[in-house]
């Protein structure tokens, strides 16, 4: 019996390997996660959210704010550019989210960022995606508070 107990484990363990090492060396696919946030009408399940806000500060001073902010992995596009996609990994297990914005000038002093964050594995994300965006919304709005 203790010997059927501890294949078990064994297997539990060698699957929870192949697992962790599966996301972490997942490839990232440009072509299906490099999407403008301006082009999405609707969020589609419960891993994803889509939000903007008018920050103020020219575009410039936001897209250095959020390249510090944000750190992750740039798979599509530029900060430069104002339309970028990066992979930003989850704290304890390092399940890759991917983060779309679309970046542009709002008149004279202000600067608006659309943000569309969504997960790549699992259907629910507990709220993750959500307060990523509002955090990051929450830091851009306290720098330019200073």
């Amino acid at each position: 019996m203790i010997k059927w107990l501890f294949i078990a484990f064994g297997l539990f363990g060698v699957f929870l390997f192949a697992g962790t090492l599966y996301v972490r060396l997942a490839s990232h696919d440009p072509a299906q996660w490099h999407v403008d946030p301006a082009t999405v009408t609707e969020v589609e399940t419960d891993n994803q959210y889509l939000d903007s806000a008018v920050l103020p500060g020219d575009t410039q001073t936001v897209v250095a704010r959020l390249s510090k902010i944000l750190g992750g992995e740039v798979i599509g596009g530029s900060f430069e550019a104002g339309f970028v996609t990066l992979v930003v990994r989850t704290p304890l297990y390092g399940y890759p989210d991917y983060v779309s914005m679309r970046i542009s000038e709002e008149g004279e002093a202000s600067t608006r960022v659309a943000m569309f964050s969504r997960s790549r594995f699992g259907k629910i994300d507990f709220g993750a995606n959500k307060a990523r965006v509002e955090t990051i919304f929450a830091k851009l709005r306290s720098a330019n508070a200073l």
